[in-house]
């Protein structure tokens, strides 16, 4: 054996023969021998026979490489895990008799898995980890388990040694198990939230200007978006945003998210045609127009937002219903001094007074009342009223409406519901209402701070807001007319003193002059032509020709009328009688 197979000695067999024999003890081992022909792993069971050894000897070389190979792969593989900053974990499936998954075991463990977990190789995942079961994780690893599918989700858990914690999972089935490959990112998810507060807190402070701004512009804002029927008519619009404005102009609160058919039903359509003509052309709108459900006016300024096809539809505008109200009521003002101007006596005034103002206030009952304080009577007519109604033009005793005539005693009387204004007492409401007066709107006239003695009223059957605007119109109208009777009256009496003028010098055959001195006129009556012996001609007749024929002013006389600061308004008056003297009066 040593002569030809010398390497047995170096490699220990000799000796292992050699105890085999001696000692009568089998043995068995793995043998690397490079000796002779042979460079290879061999398995070799000894035993004894007789004086001597028998021998069984297997090439396990492959194998032993394999073997290697295999080792050295997981030693590369454990390497690989243990470098990744992830935590790598291999669970195997436990299942009771009916072969259902009632635990996992961990089979395999990185390094950063043990420093999370500790040394868990062959224990229970549900008794390491039971919060795995009410975070719903232990049904995704059976789902995984039995059906292949991959599953990759974020998870936040917080139980066991884990507090409030985030963590990236993927799993993927092995045998009958799988591997879990799970990313801590906690700091991940926390700068995030902490980005997004900070957005949000950007954000929050760009939407307060915006909103500071936004709602501290005079004119309204709204943001509508349009709502169509199937012919791609506009039939209704979404409230999406809207300054304050927007409620101070029309009284209409918290529109954000309504259709406008909510908050205003039955609204112009000349109001959607205008929306409609923005949508489809693109081109801004700017208008003026009424809401007559609100009792407004606007001027509007409609633009659309957004590329063709966008619905929404911005909206910026200003009330300018106290300008409309003031065009037309000085428009009725001024239809109303040209028409005073055209009636010539008082009863046409009252009479066509209370008619304009009831046709252009849409009243019910329109009158006109004198009050006589010291009789303790009124007098109510012309009156001005709907055809359904009684008149009630008469008169009235005060005592009956002791409160109606101490509000007017002190100022205009406004009652938009008489039935419920607790000014009145029951008897005072109840011939108000035998008069059918729901609504009173009432301007006086008064003598001195506190005696009333003329009025202008308007009326409704029925309960009337009032406005400022109505008020100060009925105020403007009284005034007005007023001032029309003051004149007529004014006119009438002078007329008749002319009359009575005119009739006392007829009488006494008086002849009369006058010479305007500013436009340089003489006018003689009849009886002056004849008192010179000339015949009546045409006044106004030649200042020489009466300069001639008159007795003229002495020095004084002139002297004192030049120096007049009242020249420009004077007109020298001569009277004469038919004897030639002159009369003492002179003007």
């Amino acid at each position: 054996l040593l002569t030809l197979n010398p390497g047995v000695k170096e490699a220990g067999i000799f000796d292992t023969f050699k105890q085999v024999c001696e000692t009568g003890v089998p043995d068995q081992s793995e043998r690397h021998y490079v000796h002779e022909q042979f460079d290879g792993w061999f398995d070799q069971s000894t035993v004894k026979l007789g004086d001597g050894v028998a021998t069984t000897t297997i090439d396990i070389t492959a194998r032993k490489q394999a073997k290697a190979e295999l080792a050295s792969t997981k030693e590369l593989l454990q390497a690989v895990l243990d470098s990744t900053p992830y935590i790598i974990q291999a669970f195997e499936a436990i299942r009771d008799g009916s072969g259902s998954i009632i635990d996992f075991i961990w089979i395999m463990n990185n390094e950063r898995g043990i420093r999370q977990n500790g040394e868990v190789m062959g224990q229970s995942l549900l008794q390491q980890n039971p919060g795995v079961i009410e975070t719903g994780l232990f049904e995704e690893f059976v789902q995984v388990t039995q059906t292949g599918i991959p599953i990759e989700h974020e998870q936040y858990y917080s139980h066991e040694q884990f507090q409030d914690q985030w963590f990236h999972q993927t799993l993927v089935k092995m045998g009958d198990g799988f591997v879990m490959t799970t990313e801590d990112i906690t700091e991940k998810k926390q700068a995030e939230a902490e980005n997004h507060r900070l957005k949000d807190e950007i954000a929050q402070r760009v939407t307060d200007k915006y909103q500071i701004l936004f709602n501290s512009i005079d004119e309204g804002f709204s943001l509508l978006e349009l709502i169509f029927d199937e012919q791609g008519k506009v039939v209704d619009y979404w409230h999406r945003e809207d300054n304050l404005a927007f409620t101070r102009m029309t009284g209409i609160h918290d529109p954000v998210g309504k259709r406008m058919s909510e908050l205003v039903p039955n609204l112009e359509p000349g109001w959607h045609q205008m929306l409609e003509e923005v949508y489809y052309t693109g081109q801004s709108i700017r208008t003026e127009y009424p809401v007559h459900q609100l009792g407004q006016w606007y001027t509007c300024y409609l633009s659309r937002v957004g590329e063709e096809g966008s619905p929404y539809i911005a909206c910026v505008y200003d009330d300018i219903t106290e300008r409309k109200n003031m065009e037309k009521r000085q428009a009725f003002l001024l239809s109303f001094s040209d028409a005073l101007r055209d009636w010539p006596n008082k009863q046409m005034i009252q009479h066509q007074t209370v008619q304009m103002i009831a046709e252009h206030l849409e009243l019910d009952r329109c009158w006109i009342s004198e009050v006589f304080l010291e009789q303790g009577i009124s007098t109510v007519g012309p009156e001005h009223i709907d055809p359904s109604l009684l008149p009630m033009s008469g008169v009235f005793q005060l005592s009956d409406y002791p409160e109606t005539m101490r509000q007017l005693s002190t100022q205009p009387m406004r009652i938009e519901d008489v039935a419920k204004d607790v000014r009145f007492s029951d008897s005072e409401k109840k011939l108000l209402a035998g008069l059918q007066l729901g609504a009173l709107l009432v301007t006086p006239l008064r003598k001195g701070p506190s005696q009333v003695i003329w009025a202008l009223c308007a009326a409704m059957t029925t309960p009337r807001q009032w406005t400022d605007n109505e008020r100060v119109l009925l105020e403007d109208v009284a005034d007005r007319t007023w001032a029309a009777l003051v004149k007529v009256e004014a006119e009438q009496a002078l007329q008749q003193s002319e009359k009575r003028l005119r009739l006392a010098i007829e009488a006494t055959d008086l002849a009369t002059w006058e010479w305007n001195l500013p436009t340089n006129e003489v006018y003689w009556n009849e009886q002056h032509f004849r008192l010179f012996g000339l015949e009546p001609e045409t006044n106004p007749v030649r200042p020489e020709l009466f300069l001639n024929m008159s007795i003229p002013m002495t020095g004084s006389e002139f002297i004192t009328y030049s120096s007049s600061p009242w020249r420009e308004k004077l007109t020298l008056t001569r009277s004469f009688v038919p004897c030639g003297q002159m009369a003492p009066n002179a003007g």
